[in-house]
């Protein structure tokens, strides 16, 4: 990781390809992917990395504000396709629209997590006093973050990624009951969102 101990003549040009690699899988990861190449999966290997990745980086106080489901499921990840609408907007045609990219080989949902869950894995030393609000305040920066690291790592891995936050959110806690997952149900401050990864056509 350091280029300390590199000879000075390796160590210009490994940092120029560094940064090439790191700019050009900025790029690939700005970009969403909307159709898939179902016949090539993403490496469980891969998958471990990037799940590994993003759960590394930074929340107050290291607090598990959010939880993260990965799923190769094909059966499960299209029904999150079909839930991918956006009802609150005029111009979607939740009959017809969709948001293409959900469906996808290795799908990513970060969701809140509930207060519970987080009691039952922290101190309460280094919980706030009002763990409602603490919650409201540093899940989306640590999603954002976890999320962010997600899709840098995996197009770091040579796959296509892409981001979707329009669903129906009860229908989507309803199909994560279907796996064993329970998330939060408590009114529209609740969000989750989608990062799916896979090879493109």
């Amino acid at each position: 990781n350091s280029l300390d101990n590199i000879p000075e003549e390796f160590a210009t040009p490994i940092h120029k390809i560094r940064t090439k690699t790191i700019l050009s899988s900025a790029r690939v990861a700005e970009r969403a992917q909307r159709n898939w190449d179902f016949n090539k999966p993403v490496l469980e290997e891969d998958i471990q990395t990037i799940i590994e990745a993003c759960t590394t980086m930074p929340t107050k106080q290291q607090i598990n504000y959010y939880k993260l489901v990965a799923s190769t499921d094909l059966v499960f990840n299209r029904a999150c396709y079909d839930v991918a609408i956006d009802e609150d907007n005029d111009h979607f045609d939740s009959k017809n629209h969709r948001n293409g990219q959900v469906y996808a080989p290795l799908l990513l949902i970060f969701i809140e997590n509930d207060i519970e869950s987080i009691r039952k894995h922290e101190s309460e030393a280094d919980l706030a006093t009002d763990l409602q609000f603490e919650l409201q305040e540093q899940e989306p920066m640590s999603v954002g973050i976890s999320a962010g690291v997600a899709a840098f790592s995996a197009s770091m891995l040579g796959y296509k990624t892409g981001f979707c936050a329009c669903m129906v959110y009860d229908k989507l806690v309803d199909l994560l009951q279907t796996k064993g997952i329970s998330a939060q149900r408590h009114g529209s401050n609740t969000k989750a969102i989608f990062l799916v990864i896979g090879h493109g056509t």
